[in-house]
């Protein structure tokens, strides 16, 4: 209050009775004010702030309250006065301290950070996670090459497929596939039987028609490999397995994917193959078994549509099976086709005795290929097809190794060349039909050291090259560079 009031308003003051303040007054106010300070119920100023500025103001004019209501200056005595305590007192009073002042863009800063650091490892640990999963990394030769390693891992398959398509195939059939490459194909309607005895170099097969005739045929010194007949060429559409795992191996960079089938965990390969006029089909897709790599479903496809699928089912391995599995016994009354080719079984140091002259072995294979059969085709027997469906000379002196892998098989044959006047295509070709894409190579070593031999791909991977007395080929389950490597060793 000012000296130059009002005398009558001083007075009027001076009057009124001003209840002393409680103990607690200064400690409720100190509360109060922070407590606004925190949290204002509506934008106003900084209570603290204010308090400090009239503590500084009053500071500046001297005054303090009497205790008895009335204001004096500062020089004026009195015992009892109380003196209005300061902000920093009031705080310390109601147990609370002004707090520092936050750097809330700091903290911000540093929250981002922590985030985004924690969001990177998150992304790198799913990241592992669903590579380790899901990465599509196994490919068509490398499913090819664990099927064949369990499927040589036991003497016997056995099994049952299921065929369902456009040809005349369709229904369940029975399986028995032998290690030398001997297999047994049987309808579980009764109404076809197949056999190929490889020790033997016997086919058998047998056919109930619609109409009820049987008809049967029976082929009798058959070659243990291509070029020359065959049971496993010939016969090759019962042997499903080994045609699965040749197809794989032709396209050995095919993406296998991982997916899950019927509680299966499975891979599935969609092959896209090379097409001719007797074969359309352009595209194939294996379903395997990822535990036991075992095929589940193989099916083939014309311009996308599905001609022929086959469903395989109990597939299992036995050491043995009963005698006679790979003979016939014809239906009663049946009078099989006969067919003799010529060629007969025997023992490797027998070969040269035989055809008169040293016939040519690998001294390097793929690991895991072993001698399985030799056979010798004296002579010149006549009336026996020759090779490139009958258009190259007639066969003399014919001898055939065949080296055998599980379901894999590599086959080395050389044969007379003949006069010089003699010309040879593609032992492998029929007629004008191409067999795949050729490359002409020099072999740089080896007893055919200096021959230019004809490199053929695709389906049935094969090379042949002529000297001067001999005509020699190398075919089977082989990419180009295993197919050239093992010709160069041959001696």
């Amino acid at each position: 209050m000012s000296d130059q009031a009002d005398p009558r308003v001083r007075a009027a003051l001076d009057q009124l009775a001003v209840p002393d303040h409680d103990e607690q007054f200064w400690q409720t106010l100190g509360q109060r004010l922070i407590a606004e300070r925190e949290a204002p119920a509506a934008p106003t100023f900084d209570p603290l702030e204010r308090l400090e500025q009239v503590e500084r103001n009053a500071s500046a004019e001297q005054v303090v309250p009497h205790r008895k209501g009335r204001w004096r200056r500062h020089g004026e005595q009195d015992q009892t006065e109380l003196v209005r305590p300061s902000v920093s007192h009031l705080a310390e009073h109601a147990q609370l301290v002004k707090p520092p002042r936050r750097n809330w863009r700091r903290r911000l800063l540093v929250t981002t950070c922590v985030a985004l650091v924690a969001g990177v490892i998150a992304l790198a640990v799913w990241i592992g996670i669903s590579a380790k999963e899901t990465s599509p990394t196994t490919t068509a030769g490398q499913v090819a090459h664990r099927m064949s390693a369990r499927l040589g891992t036991a003497h016997y398959v056995l099994g049952e497929v299921t065929t369902v398509g456009i040809g005349g195939d369709n229904g369940r059939y029975a399986f028995v596939r032998s290690a030398d490459g001997s297999f047994r194909y049987r309808g579980l309607d009764r109404r076809s039987d197949t056999a190929y005895d490889s020790a033997r170099g016997r086919a058998q097969s047998w056919r109930r028609q619609a109409s009820g005739a049987v008809t049967a045929a029976e082929d009798s010194g058959l070659a243990p490999g291509p070029p020359d007949a065959d049971g496993s060429s010939r016969y090759l559409r019962n042997d499903e397995l080994a045609a699965i795992v040749r197809s794989l191996e032709g396209s050995p960079f095919t993406l296998a994917k991982p997916r899950r089938s019927r509680g299966r965990e499975v891979w599935v390969i969609d092959l896209r193959l090379a097409t001719s006029a007797e074969v359309p089909v352009d595209a194939m897709r294996v379903v395997v078994d990822r535990r036991r790599r075992l095929p589940l479903e193989v099916s083939r496809s014309v311009k996308g549509t599905v001609i022929e699928r086959k469903q395989f089912s109990d597939v299992r391995f036995a050491s043995t099976v009963s005698r006679g599995t790979f003979q016939l016994a014809f239906p009663k009354g049946t009078v099989p086709h006969p067919l003799a080719n010529g060629f007969r079984r025997t023992k490797l140091p027998s070969v040269q005795a035989a055809v008169n002259y040293t016939p040519a072995t690998p001294q390097w294979l793929p690991s895991g290929y072993e001698l399985s059969t030799a056979a010798v085709l004296p002579g010149g027997p006549p009336g026996l097809p020759a090779t490139a469906g009958g258009d190259n000379p007639p066969n003399r002196d014919v001898v055939s190794l065949a080296y055998r892998r599980g379901v894999g098989q590599i086959t080395v044959t050389t044969r007379r060349a003949g006069t010089a006047a003699e010309q040879w295509k593609d032992p492998f070709g029929a007629g004008r039909r191409p067999v795949g894409q050729a490359q002409q190579v020099r072999l740089d070593r080896g007893r055919f050291l200096g021959t230019t031999v004809e490199q053929v791909g695709g389906p049935s991977p094969h090379l042949w090259g002529r000297t001067s007395d001999l005509v020699f080929t190398v075919a089977g389950d082989l990419d180009p560079s295993e197919l050239l490597r093992v010709a160069n060793s041959l001696s």
